[in-house]
């Protein structure tokens, strides 16, 4: 599905998950993916068949790289020629059809834009890239860690008390 066709039929469409009506869009910082969501039970695939909407312009979607920043090929060629997570070679990915792509060390979304970039599979950035989103909602529902404890004292004062 087009991700102009999903805009016009978005307030109509039906959530697989949750059977909720109306959903929205969500964009990838770290590729420029762009894939439908539900704003009321959260699912990332609301509807059968689609994970990834078809966006319209090749412009829109084309990540841009910072002035200096090495092309794919040549993070690929400086590290081996091999996927940093699962190993797969260049030539392996070229031969299942399996994308070759590049990620910051540190991500975008907690400040890696401008650091040092690693190889990695299609298949590896994707799944690296929904974990990233789930840590993201993880750290937003529950805060940092020291958020936690401080909720933990304050409910529980007597934890503070020296036996």
């Amino acid at each position: 599905m087009r991700e102009s066709d999903f805009l016009l039929q978005k307030e109509s469409l039906r959530c697989r998950v949750c059977s909720a009506v109306g959903l929205t869009v969500e964009r990838n910082a770290n590729n420029n993916g762009v894939r439908p969501l539900c704003p009321h039970c959260g699912s990332t695939s609301p509807v059968a068949g689609t994970l990834w909407l078809r966006q319209d312009k090749a412009e829109r979607r084309k990540v841009r790289r910072p002035p200096g920043d090495p092309s794919p090929a040549e993070v690929w060629a400086a590290n081996g020629n091999c996927c940093a997570f699962c190993a797969l070679t260049r030539d392996e990915c070229r031969e299942y059809g399996i994308g070759m792509t590049v990620q910051h060390v540190v991500p975008v979304f907690m400040g890696g834009g401008d650091g040092p970039l690693i190889p990695f599979c299609a298949r590896c950035q994707q799944a690296s890239t929904a974990e990233q989103e789930k840590q993201r909602r993880i750290r937003e529902k529950h805060g940092s860690l020291w958020d936690t404890i401080r909720r933990i004292e304050k409910t529980h004062p007597e934890l503070l008390e020296e036996p």
